[in-house]
């Protein structure tokens, strides 16, 4: 059984991530196994801050991880294999003037072809826009070409976050982390192929918008619609038959508890802080189906 981590070495996300569970860790893992005997499956990765906390746990010794988002499975790829280097890559935008926190150079950064880099180069500058973009915001165009808006990021002490010691520290922890992992970038219904007695599998897929004007389904240029949540809620239903143990959270839409309503399902409040009107920020309703 895989030891949870001592107090100095405290696996995180590196990243920011909508949607992300850090703040609902405390009502999610609780409902997890003490100890996955088989495979942790996460076919929705986005932060991982879910993975990450099972690791510190010592809950997991195995787990197979994967989204559909290239640039994010290269940078967590890297991560893995590659910390220091990528380390020594972040140095160069930490060196930019205001450690490249500017709109102009934001921009010129943003309009390079991340397929022409090497796989290092690519994951720094995932890095460097996931902090400086707009609230930690992936999305791409219908031409899959990144295009979230620059974010104007204040730190309170003038310095770039970039190079800090608690991103140095959050990437090197990672890199320890991911040991355990596979890393596969490919849609959840093959990520899971695998997944049987004694795994778990925690979804967390792109949300059911609550509203017409709250869509962020289009994290990439395929687009995650209704058929796509029926088509996993028919994975999650099929997995569940052959053992394995299956969690999803969601928002909280009748059209998701209408998917789900043969489960046992728990309603969490988390804050989100997506929104242009800024006073339509906080708490809201998800869902944990269990």
């Amino acid at each position: 059984m895989m030891r949870s981590f001592q107090s100095r070495f405290l696996p995180c996300p590196f990243i920011k991530w909508v949607g992300g569970k850090a703040q609902l860790l405390d009502r999610i893992v609780p409902k997890m196994p003490w100890l996955v005997k088989g495979t942790y499956y996460e076919p929705f990765l986005g932060g991982g801050a879910v993975f990450f906390e099972m690791v510190r746990r010592g809950r997991i010794t195995k787990a197979i991880l994967s989204d559909t988002n290239r640039e994010l499975i290269n940078t967590y790829r890297v991560v893995k294999n590659r910390s220091e280097q990528l380390l020594m890559q972040l140095r160069y935008y930490d060196e930019l003037p205001d450690g490249g926190n500017r709109k102009d150079t934001y921009y010129e950064i943003r309009d390079q072809n991340p397929e022409n880099m090497p796989q290092v180069n690519r994951a720094a500058r995932f890095i460097y826009l996931n902090l400086y973009g707009y609230n930690g915001l992936y999305r791409e165009n219908k031409e899959g070409k990144f295009n979230v808006p620059f974010g104007a990021v204040r730190f309170s002490d003038g310095n770039s976050a970039i190079l800090s010691s608690s991103r140095i520290s959050k990437i090197r922890s990672a890199s320890k982390a991911l040991s355990v992992a596979e890393l596969h970038s490919q849609d959840f219904e093959a990520s899971t192929r695998g997944a049987g007695k004694d795994d778990l599998v925690y979804f967390d897929p792109p949300y059911d918008p609550v509203n017409k004007t709250s869509n962020f389904t289009t994290y990439s240029k395929k687009a995650f619609l209704k058929k796509s949540q029926e088509r996993l809620q028919r994975l999650f239903l099929s997995l569940s038959k052959t053992g394995a143990k299956c969690l999803l959270s969601s928002s909280d839409t009748p059209f998701m508890r209408g998917l789900y309503e043969s489960r046992e399902i728990l309603t969490l409040s988390a804050r989100r802080g997506i929104n242009s009107n800024v006073g339509k920020r906080g708490p809201v309703n998800e869902i944990l189906v269990m």
